[in-house]
């Protein structure tokens, strides 16, 4: 649906927000950004956030809520994304990384995210066997993607921590 604004709010889970038309002043934390359509956002536990039209028209966008045991149920009680994102599944340090990724705006250039956000939609309208898992697998690739998109990204890995890990509980 169309919207104006939406006041300021936190919440109890993560939020991933994707700008499908209009231009849109997202306010979180304190911190104001522009944003257009292809442009999506995360929004950690308990962050005030609103966002409001510009230009006096309507925007359209998509949001993505879920909890941290949406990624791994080992994560229930979790409160912010570090958790999520230094979990194995997506294994990234983010003290690594050059920002912490809540505090970004990111635009969806070749369209995947639009795409893989579409594909969870459509696993949740079908319910086919394995929808859950379909979902959990498609966010764990958004949070991914979203990391790659970050400058330097590839020195956060937490690839040579892993190998080294495995080898040497296989030695």
């Amino acid at each position: 649906p169309a919207l104006k604004s939406v006041a300021s709010h936190s919440h109890l889970f993560f939020e991933l927000t994707y700008i499908r038309s209009g231009t849109v002043e997202h306010t979180i934390d304190g911190r104001t950004s522009v944003l257009q359509a292809g442009d999506y956002f995360l929004v950690d536990y308990g962050s005030i956030h609103s966002y409001r039209s510009l230009e006096d028209r309507s925007f359209s966008n998509m949001d993505c809520l879920f909890l941290p045991e949406a990624v791994d149920p080992l994560l229930k009680g979790e409160k912010n994304l570090k958790a999520v994102f230094s979990h194995y599944l997506v294994n990234y340090n983010l003290l690594l990384l050059p920002q912490d990724p809540t505090k970004m705006i990111f635009h969806d250039t070749d369209g995947k995210i639009w795409d893989i956000l579409n594909t969870m939609t459509s696993e949740i309208n079908t319910k086919e066997p394995g929808y859950m898992e379909m979902i959990r697998c498609r966010l764990v690739e958004i949070l991914l993607l979203t990391i790659r998109r970050m400058k330097d990204a590839s020195v956060a890995s937490g690839t040579q921590k892993l190998s080294s890990y495995l080898t040497a509980y296989v030695s």
